[in-house]
């Protein structure tokens, strides 16, 4: 991700070139789509708008000869982080037909994975059903870095729908192909989700330390959506341990660094983080949650995670000891 961050001036130079001289495009959108974690992560953040704005445009014109699910893939990410869940799903539903038949099976299911994903807040039995299938076909396909994050995707859903200890179990086996194949935003999300599965039944002495390590493998790859999302998790962790003040305040920043980097939350992590949300403001009076909250809104996402971690990391080591 890093060689690839210093590659974006050469990347936007192509996709000027391309654009201007009407050249056939396949081959760098289906390049394209093989960073596909590269560009969730980076390309559609703020400062990487043009960028993204280019790809769209070029993706736009839909060549002969294109490819179609490197297109559809790229264009369906990009919607979901703006999200427009409803078009993502429209345009895996046109491909995925046709690329069953022709795809290999790897693409086939982070298609489906995508379309589940987009599905939650729409259609959750047919959500899950694309998410079980993806996983299927993953595992079939012999490729672990899709497996993996098939499997982490699958798992948040059977965690948010009650399966606490199944999606432990795959999420534990994410941290392991995570660490075979050499993947830290993997990993990073694999601790992330084990903190969200402690969490879920209220078990903060293990999910304290696993959502410190989601910190530090986030930071290492500069995953600025991937910390805002371990603000959320904190937040719910400072409620657990009786801070409704800390927890609000949590909850103000990770609203404002949202704003900030122009992304939506998934409808996986609005689902987890709205009940925080909902009791922390139930806990407090209308005046003192304003306060916090407002309080929040102006710290950057360095001073929130710098100060909150270590509080609530001693909190748990005093609770245990």
């Amino acid at each position: 991700m890093l060689r690839l961050d210093s590659e974006q001036p050469n990347v936007r130079a192509v996709l000027a070139w391309i654009a201007d001289s009407r050249r056939p495009s396949g081959q760098l959108v289906r390049a394209l789509g093989d960073v596909w974690v590269w560009l969730l992560v980076r390309g559609h953040l703020r400062q990487s708008a043009t960028l993204w704005q280019q790809i769209v445009s070029l993706l736009a014109q839909d060549p002969p000869g294109g490819d179609r699910m490197a297109r559809v893939f790229l264009l369906a990410g990009g919607w979901m982080n703006q999200g427009e869940f409803t078009k993502a799903i429209d345009a895996v539903d046109e491909v995925i037909p046709d690329g069953r038949r022709v795809e290999k099976p790897s693409r086939i299911a982070l298609l489906l994975m995508v379309r589940g994903i987009a599905r939650a807040d729409i259609a959750h039995d047919q959500a899950r059903a694309d998410l079980a299938e993806a996983l299927e076909v993953a595992r079939a396909a012999g490729d672990p870095l899709v497996l993996g994050y098939v499997q982490l995707h699958y798992g948040a859903r059977l965690c948010l729908d009650g399966d606490h200890d199944q999606a432990r179990v795959l999420h534990e086996e994410v941290l392991t192909i995570a660490r075979s194949v050499g993947d830290e935003n993997l990993r990073a999300e694999a601790h992330y989700l084990l903190a969200i599965d402690a969490m879920a039944v209220s078990d903060t002495r293990s999910a304290t330390p696993q959502l410190a390590a989601a910190v530090r493998h986030y930071r290492s790859i500069d995953h600025l959506e991937g910390l805002t999302r371990c603000l959320g998790a904190l937040s719910e962790l400072a409620l657990q341990g009786g801070d409704p003040h800390l927890a609000t305040r949590l909850i103000g920043t990770t609203a404002a660094v949202r704003d900030r980097i122009g992304l939506k939350p998934w409808p996986s992590v609005t689902q987890a983080e709205q009940p925080t949300v909902e009791r922390a403001a139930a806990l407090l009076s209308d005046g003192e949650y304003a306060a916090e909250l407002a309080a929040g809104r102006s710290q950057t996402i360095d001073d929130a995670l710098n100060s909150a971690l270590p509080i609530l990391e001693d909190r748990q080591r005093a609770a245990t000891s």
